[in-house]
């Protein structure tokens, strides 16, 4: 199979539910909420979106990790660790499989965001 993750999760138009029903998640959970006090929801769901778009696009992985250690330093700051990484990560998980996107899709998909781990915690 040759199409990137992207095409096979369903290209832009998921992209964009899949960010409109994480940050559902994320602005509602208490483990996450003061993370983002004060953040406009739309702009991080954008951010969200381009990320995805090149994170699941066919040559990206290399061009993500600088742009995630800065964007997430101002949280690391605010004590960002494995265990909110990892509520992040379930919430992925359970927007893919609402928005029935096939197991093995979701299980590529978080092997990938497991991958930018060391990144977004800045270590």
């Amino acid at each position: 199979m040759n199409d990137s993750l992207y095409v096979r999760v369903g290209g832009e138009s998921a992209i964009r539910k899949v960010a409109q029903v994480l940050y559902d998640k994320i602005y509602t959970d208490e483990t996450l909420q003061h993370f983002f006090c004060g953040v406009d929801r739309m702009a991080m769901s954008n951010k969200m979106q381009g990320f995805m778009r090149i994170a699941l696009g066919p040559d990206s992985q290399s061009e993500t990790a600088p742009n995630l250690r800065t964007a997430h330093r101002r949280s690391v700051g605010q004590g960002l660790n494995d265990e909110h990484f990892d509520c992040v990560a379930g919430h992925i998980l359970e927007t893919l499989r609402e928005l029935n996107v096939d197991e093995s899709i979701i299980d590529e998909i978080l092997a990938l965001v497991d991958t930018t781990r060391s990144d977004v915690l800045n270590r």
